[in-house]
């Protein structure tokens, strides 16, 4: 009897097994459109889709290699926009492997961005660490650009922002970091802006890529949301302050103005981090005394609104300069090449650090915009406190005070 039970339990799921195969539908790769990346521009019939999906180019010597093509189409919704790009193709978009979403500069400064990406971010299609960028121009244009070591424009974007960000030392957001930026209490959000700066000249002699205009890219800049809303473009100098105190474990490049002992080395040197610390603590500060016992103050700030939130950021990096095979970790050679750099020079450094971290902080006051994500820092802190006095005072962004320490070593 226990047999027989054994063997009708086995069948049972053998069966439940095949009913499941017959309700999958597969559909053949040939069939399949592999998507890279996705652009995206807001048009008056509603959204603009486009596509870069991966294909098998063959060259002149009869070999192949993996190639990319673009297609573009419009519907009244991104899901009709996808569904439009099947119906235009013939082939079922397939969304798992899409590595990059670019917006286009128009869209995410007249739109809600986060209305927009919604799309994605509830779609079990695409991948969590899909690469979130707005571009300068059109996202359809951008997408048609050429690259001179990549075989697609996605696979630079994920190489640069992605897979090699801590050692270009470039901001790195990812669908789910800035939708949960857009849950965090205060809505702030960040993308990256990348600008195509076109190089002329014959940029391909594949006859298929005519079309495409070479170029490289500018990561220099990013742009500031508040709850899906633009704000803000930051500056270069502002970019790489949000660098050094959002990103950890980032390398970091500057250039020092020197008169080295050795007339081997010219007077402007390149130098880049090899360690990088950032520290953050908060406080209350009234009538210039700063505390930090936080469930008293920060009960008494709630109908007090003299007591301002402080905070102490401290920065220590540690240098070493630049050789002409550096990427993204400078590495000794030989130990005569090192050669030593005055101590001036750390200082001149540690000023300038200090003077672009202001310059960022200042930006974030300017704009009552959290985009460096101070709140978590009080909240890790305070916890519940920091939630009542934040509610009993909004624009404490506004009215928080600091200060920057930086020591800056030369290896």
């Amino acid at each position: 009897m226990f047999a027989f039970k054994k063997i009708a339990f086995v069948l049972l799921g053998i069966f439940f097994l095949i009913f499941l195969g017959m309700q999958y539908k597969n559909v053949p790769l040939s069939n399949r459109m592999i998507i890279l990346g996705v652009g995206i521009d807001a048009v008056e019939e509603g959204y603009s889709l486009t596509v870069e999906s991966a294909t098998y180019a063959s060259s002149s010597d009869s070999q192949t290699g993996l190639g990319s093509k673009v297609i573009t189409c419009v519907g009244e919704t991104l899901g009709l926009a996808v569904r439009q790009v099947y119906n235009e193709s013939g082939h079922t978009p397939s969304l798992g492997q899409c590595s990059t979403i670019v917006l286009g500069e128009q869209t995410v400064k007249e739109h809600n961005v986060r209305s927009i990406l919604s799309y994605f971010s509830h779609s079990d299609a695409f991948n969590d660490v899909t690469v979130i960028a707005a571009c300068k121009g059109k996202a359809a244009d951008f997408l048609k650009a050429q690259v001179p070591f990549d075989s697609s424009i996605s696979s630079a974007l994920q190489n640069t922002l992605l897979t090699q960000h801590k050692s270009t030392g470039k901001i790195s957001v990812s669908l789910l970091q800035f939708t949960k930026a857009q849950a965090s209490p205060t809505g702030a959000s960040i993308l990256p802006y990348i600008k195509f700066k076109e190089e002329k000249g014959d940029q391909s002699k594949n006859s298929s890529q005519s079309d495409q205009v070479g170029g490289i890219f500018d990561y220099s800049e990013i742009l500031v949301f508040d709850n899906g809303k633009y704000v803000a473009t930051l500056e270069k100098e502002e970019t790489d302050a949000s660098v050094i105190l959002i990103e950890k474990n980032v390398f970091h490049s500057f250039t020092i103005n020197e008169t080295l002992k050795s007339e081997n080395f010219p007077s402007i040197s390149g130098v880049g981090s090899i360690e990088c610390s950032v520290d953050m603590q908060p406080y209350f500060i009234e009538n210039g005394v700063k505390s930090n016992d936080f469930s008293a103050v920060a009960s008494a700030c709630c109908n007090n609104t003299q007591a301002k939130p402080y905070m102490d950021i401290s920065i220590s990096m540690k240098v070493q300069r630049l050789k002409t095979d550096d990427i993204g970790t400078p590495i000794d050679l030989t130990d005569r090449d090192k050669v030593n750099v005055r101590s001036d020079k750390s200082i001149e450094l540690q000023n300038h650090i200090r003077s672009i971290v202001y310059e960022a902080i200042e930006a974030e006051k300017r704009y009552n915009c959290d985009f460096l994500d101070l709140y978590g820092v009080f909240h890790k802190k305070i916890g519940l406190n920091w939630q009542a006095f934040t509610t009993v005072n909004p624009y404490w962004v506004k009215d928080i005070e600091y200060y920057v320490f930086c020591d800056v070593t030369f290896d």
